[in-house]
């Protein structure tokens, strides 16, 4: 017999079974026959349709969690300074010359009076004012009571001065009166050099040559003789100024 002739024929007595004996509905062989035939069929078109719709919506959820949970891990890697977090360093622009274990100066003090007044003696850098050390020497009294003629101190009781922590680098090397007298400051320049002691008259050039000569500071250098001594130093802006407090 067809096969649908005999599907048609049990549901026929399916129906009439339960419309006669009012009995509970039964499944026959028929109707589980009919389901698999469906099932081999496949879906129709609109079904596939659906199908197609609900593997998409599923991909797209399961794609958008993964993002958010990768935002959420950096987020929190960031805030809190994980490991393998990074950021930019903040940048800051310093004056200070290049690193490295800091050196010192130091020399004779020479002023052209009865002693020698207080002083603050300071190292400018050559190439950036900002840059300075210094060191501040008191008041020296002169025993004799008459001004002392240059380089004529007895020796160990000469007036000297040390700037340390001086960091590697080229420098001018000036003094300053701390006794609210203004006037122009003293430094080691090329009569400095040239004329130390007592010179015959007229002096020499080399005497009136009161440019600064640069002192140069390696690392943990100890640069001495830079005696201050020429007082006749000319004033900004031949000269670095006084450099203000810190």
């Amino acid at each position: 017999m067809d096969p649908e002739k005999h599907l048609a024929l049990e549901l026929a007595l399916d129906n009439r079974l339960r419309v006669d004996l009012d009995a509970l509905a039964v499944r026959p062989y028929a109707y589980y026959k009919e389901a698999a035939l469906k099932r081999a069929a496949g879906p129709g078109p609109v079904g596939r349709l659906f199908s197609f719709v609900r593997v998409g919506a599923t991909i797209l959820v399961v794609v958008v969690g993964v993002a958010a949970a990768l935002v959420v891990a950096f987020v929190l890697r960031e805030s809190r300074g994980l490991p393998g977090a990074t950021s930019s360093p903040s940048m800051s622009i310093s004056p200070t010359p290049a690193a490295g274990p800091a050196g010192a100066i130091t020399g004779r003090l020479e002023y052209p009076a009865e002693g020698i007044p207080p002083l603050t003696v300071y190292a400018i850098s050559t190439t950036d004012q900002r840059v300075w050390y210094s060191v501040d020497v008191p008041r020296f009294p002169n025993p004799s009571g008459t001004p002392p003629p240059p380089g004529t101190f007895a020796p160990g009781t000469e007036p000297r001065y040390t700037i340390t922590g001086v960091a590697p680098g080229t420098y001018y090397v000036l003094a300053y009166r701390n006794d609210g007298q203004t006037l122009y400051p003293g430094g080691y320049t090329q009569a400095a050099v040239s004329c130390r002691g007592p010179q015959p008259a007229p002096p020499p050039p080399a005497c009136n040559d009161h440019s600064l000569v640069p002192v140069t500071v390696t690392t943990g250098q100890i640069v001495s003789g830079i005696d201050v001594t020429d007082w006749v130093v000319q004033p900004p802006p031949s000269i670095p100024p006084r450099p203000a407090p810190r």
